[in-house]
């Protein structure tokens, strides 16, 4: 979500989290994953305490954390201080197993805004390298808290998300219209039709 569904799953190893997050820092190096585009708005007024709960995943640019993932894909949030959250994501893999990933979200900005979090699944004493962490940025959400359109200014990730495990034609739509509105390249993004209603 931010990255929604990414990070170490339960039952890794300390060397394989040191060479996966090894292999994202020297990705990132050539990349250049820390670079960010200012231009990408967000939206004003965010109510974290409304965003809390559980979010299914209804369409995403594929990335590589979350390569595992073929079904089931949620994210839930909770509160961990003033200006954190914490995230857990799941799915399930194509052997049927679910894979499990908790993270952290930290608000950016001051005063803080939870529009703009700055989010990590590496490992905490790992949190003081700045390439660990991803930009998960709230560009547009309905009224009631339901959908919401997420990505990361550099426009490499986007994800459209919905209380329920389905989202409204019209609404995804209008999320398409938003994101590539902002410079996203929609063609990319993969949702089964059956989550369109």
């Amino acid at each position: 979500m931010l990255l929604i569904n990414g990070g170490n799953h339960k039952g890794t190893n300390l060397l394989r989290d040191f060479k996966l997050i090894l292999l994202a820092l020297l990705t990132c190096c050539f990349l250049g994953c820390g670079r960010s585009h200012s231009d990408l708005e967000t939206i004003g007024d965010f109510n974290i305490e409304q965003y809390f709960g559980v979010w299914h995943q209804i369409a995403l640019i594929p990335n590589f954390f979350q390569e595992d993932c073929v079904a089931d894909t949620h994210a839930e949030y909770r509160v961990l201080s003033n200006d954190s959250i914490a995230i857990v994501n799941s799915c399930l893999s194509l052997d049927g197993k679910k894979l499990v990933a908790a993270g952290v979200g930290k608000a950016t900005g001051e005063p803080v805004n939870f529009a703009r979090l700055k989010v990590s699944f590496a490992p905490k004493w790992l949190h003081w390298i700045p390439l660990v962490w991803g930009d998960y940025w709230i560009i547009s959400i309905d009224d009631r808290y339901d959908s919401v359109l997420v990505g990361s200014p550099d426009r490499r990730y986007l994800w459209i998300l919905s209380r329920q495990k389905y989202i409204q034609k019209k609404k995804f739509f209008e999320y398409l219209e938003e994101a590539n509105k902002n410079g996203f390249d929609t063609s990319l993004l993969v949702y089964e039709s059956s989550a369109l209603r």
